[in-house]
């Protein structure tokens, strides 16, 4: 499996959000032109701080930043549980998922 890069995280981060790129510029204030340059760094334009690619990540609702971050260092990215939202069927789920990354890490 390829990892993924920085410019392409954003890209998934785009197509999170209805009216891709372009929306995403305009909700960090960007025109289109500049988000597409900061992206491919062109016209001397530098890519994205950390805090416009978290403002991003907020933006898609994804964790795709995240991930990557938790990849490059080789670690995992767990969601915190709600408990007074999990149910038994909610646990099960978990304990299956749980199980499967013993699995893996066991095999590795």
């Amino acid at each position: 499996m390829v990892e993924p890069n920085l410019k392409e995280v954003v890209k998934s981060m785009c197509k999170a959000v209805a009216g891709g790129g372009s929306a995403m510029g305009g909700a960090l204030g960007i025109t289109d032109k500049t988000f597409t340059n900061n992206l491919y760094e062109k016209n001397g334009c530098r890519f994205f701080e950390i805090g416009e690619l978290e403002a991003m990540e907020d933006i898609s609702g994804t964790n795709l930043l995240t991930e990557y971050f938790a990849q490059r260092r080789g670690v995992m990215v767990v969601d915190i549980p709600i408990l007074e939202e999990l149910d038994q069927v909610e646990l099960f789920s978990k304990s299956i998922r749980a199980a499967a990354h013993r699995g893996h890490v066991d095999h590795s």
